[in-house]
């Protein structure tokens, strides 16, 4: 039997998240009144993990849960993509673009990545393209990764054409004029290196006309620090993609509320739930938490 420290330590869980899934999902052990902590067997610490396991590729927590306990229901492996709920549908298709700049990433074709990127621009339009594409094409390099159908060479290729596309919109959306301050800084902590969506949320804020910042990822304190004395932003927003982006993004929202207390710290990416009580959490869906930070912001001034 194992007390929650130890299930975390074992499956790489945050013990928050893992709190979080056993009010939500109903993931908790049994205990009985009077007996002390809840302790956690081998199966059920298996279950967390495979829980985690396929949030970790790029599901949801309400899907992820969903299948492990229809997998647990049939019997079969909780692990084994192959053994996936019949007719259970983890997420859209990828689209025909998705397809393309991944086939086109395998191949090192740097210009048919570049060309595909920018198809995919065309097609859905700045105020869509993040939402719509961008975000689902990586979670496809990253379930292809996983199975073994992309190099990380390739997908790397891909993450970087898709980066500085988000870099060239933020720069046309700064050089508006009478953009509003205060400032919105967006950026991860140190450690947390997956910046693409924080690049994505900074210019569709910066498109609603809102004076904003990107750091990237993986910034240590040290940057935030210079960062945050020169701009005095009146909103931080930190981004959390992996599990392991929890624990960091956590002890830096602490640490600037308790040294920049009057600034609003908001928190995205997929892992923002399981911070939503450290910060408040934007959602999922991109250009509207911009657009719920723009009214904060207005609202604010």
């Amino acid at each position: 039997m194992y007390a929650l420290a130890a299930v975390s330590q074992i499956t790489g869980v945050p013990v928050e998240t893992i709190q979080i899934w056993e009010k939500r999902y109903g993931l908790a052990p049994q205990r009985p009144a009077g007996t002390g902590p809840r302790r956690y067997t081998d199966a059920q610490v298996r279950l967390v993990a495979a829980v985690a396991s396929l949030v970790e590729l790029g599901h949801s927590s309400d899907e992820a849960v969903a299948e492990v306990k229809s997998r647990l229901r049939r019997g079969v492996s909780l692990f084994d993509p192959a053994a996936a709920t019949p007719g259970r549908s983890l997420g859209s298709p990828p689209h025909p673009l998705t397809q393309a700049v991944l086939a086109r990433a395998e191949s090192r074709s740097k210009a048919g990545v570049r060309d595909t990127v920018r198809e995919a621009w065309r097609l859905f339009g700045p105020d869509a393209v993040a939402d719509q594409w961008v975000m689902p094409t990586l979670r496809a390099a990253g379930s292809a990764w996983e199975a073994g159908e992309l190099s990380v060479a390739a997908e790397h290729m891909v993450s970087l054409e898709i980066r500085g596309a988000l870099e060239r919109d933020l720069e046309l959306a700064l050089q508006e004029p009478d953009l509003a301050v205060p400032v919105v800084v967006v950026g991860n902590a140190a450690g947390v290196t997956h910046d693409i969506g924080a690049w994505a949320f900074a210019a569709l804020t910066a498109r609603r006309g809102r004076a904003t910042r990107c750091l990237g990822g993986d910034k240590p304190d040290e940057q935030w620090n210079l960062v945050l004395a020169a701009t005095t932003p009146g909103d931080v927003v930190l981004t959390a993609t992996r599990l392991a982006d929890i624990l960091p993004t956590e002890r830096l929202v602490a640490r600037l509320r308790a040294e920049y207390p009057g600034m609003r710290i908001w928190i995205g990416g997929r892992q923002q739930y399981a911070l939503s009580g450290t910060a408040p959490a934007l959602g999922d869906h991109l250009a509207k938490a911009a657009e719920r930070l723009a009214s904060a912001v207005t609202l604010a001034r």
